[in-house]
């Protein structure tokens, strides 16, 4: 009995061939890089990077002076990111990471003082709303499919 275990014989692995690159198809890749999801308006990206490197920030919002506006503009990123998961069928980390900057940004915003630093400012409301909406709907859509069942 060998003192050493030859994982190459085990795995079937031919040590002398070159390694094998993994190939791709075009919807895993937009599963894993969410181009649709990263490119929304939202999100704040260096110029020159590409697209796989890390955004500044997933949340990149200032708010105006004018209440409804802001909230509109929020309900509206929220209707594009819906669209953007949908189309790079990225699953829910790109939403997650959208969530831990506005939490960050409303961190930031408390420490400061002033403007929105004891209330979230209008245009995560109105996010926040859309995207309940959204969810509630697909609730009840999903609810009533299994009453059926």
């Amino acid at each position: 009995m060998p003192d050493v275990i030859d994982l190459a014989t085990r795995r079937n692995i031919d040590p002398q061939a070159p390694p094998k690159v993994p190939e791709w198809t075009i919807a895993e890749l937009r599963r894993i890089y969410a181009p649709a999801f990263l490119s929304l308006p939202f999100i704040q990206r260096d110029e020159r990077a590409s697209l796989c490197a890390r955004p500044i920030t997933f949340w990149n919002d200032t708010p105006g002076f004018d209440h409804k506006m802001d909230s509109r503009r929020g309900r509206l990123y929220a209707e594009l990111a819906i669209e953007a998961i949908a189309a790079d069928d990225c699953g829910p980390r790109p939403l997650e990471r959208v969530f831990e900057a506005i939490i960050k940004d409303a961190v930031v915003r408390k420490a400061k003082g002033g403007k929105h630093a004891r209330t979230l400012p209008p245009a995560v409301d109105g996010f926040l709303w859309e995207l309940s909406k959204f969810i509630a709907r697909a609730a009840a859509r999903t609810g009533d499919d299994n009453d059926a069942a």
